[in-house]
């Protein structure tokens, strides 16, 4: 296994990356596991006091694995969105405070482990320059699937989710492969006033 995101890389390591991004082709995607966890008042946390959940994407660091023979190189990686609500609000959805200290409960979790591939890497390219592609390219390849695989989580348990932000592209920013990979999309706020129900069934449709 390689390191996948060596800290700060220099000119001469941006130039050997940029060397294995040129030459490098995309070979395949591959789903090795997903995991879809729904507390049973999720649906009605997300519905009635959505502006005061948590809602978390986090792109943990790739394992990069070399086979030089194939000219290949394969990176793994797990991505995971979560949802956390108030402990107070799991015990009582329609209240409309909540303690700025409130301990926080995970009510939603989605997983997505996943294999992606990349043929024609130079034999001459060294370990971290691969590393440090597989860290930053790769993602881009497979977070699509991720984005989709929330989407379809969402939709099969009837939450209400926010659609997953699109990535920038790895050209834009080549030092991002180095950066935190957790990004908090929505924080805890003061629980919002629940709608009347007639209020709730308009904004449903």
């Amino acid at each position: 296994m390689m390191n996948s995101s060596p800290p700060h890389p220099g000119a001469a390591a941006m130039e050997a990356y940029e060397a294995v991004r040129r030459a490098a082709e995309l070979d395949d995607v591959v789903l090795r596991n997903a995991r879809i966890d729904v507390h049973p008042k999720a649906r009605a946390l997300v519905k009635m006091q959505g502006d005061t959940l948590r809602f978390v994407i986090d792109r943990a660091q790739p394992e990069a694995e070399r086979n030089r023979d194939a000219a290949m190189v394969v990176g793994h990686f797990t991505m995971t969105a979560t949802v956390d609500a108030p402990q107070s609000l799991i015990d009582m959805p329609d209240i409309t405070d909540v303690a700025p200290g409130d301990d926080m409960r995970r009510i939603v979790l989605i997983t997505g482990q996943y294999d992606v591939s990349f043929t024609n890497i130079p034999d001459d390219a060294d370990d971290d320059a691969v590393g440090l592609f597989i860290g930053l390219v790769g993602k881009f390849a497979v977070y699509p699937y991720f984005r989709n695989l929330v989407s379809q989580a969402a939709g099969m348990t009837h939450l209400d989710l926010p659609i997953l932000p699109v990535l920038r592209d790895p050209q834009d920013r080549p030092h991002q492969a180095a950066a935190p990979a957790a990004d908090t999309t929505a924080a805890p706020t003061k629980a919002r006033k629940r709608r009347k129900p007639a209020e709730a069934a308009n904004k449903a449709r």
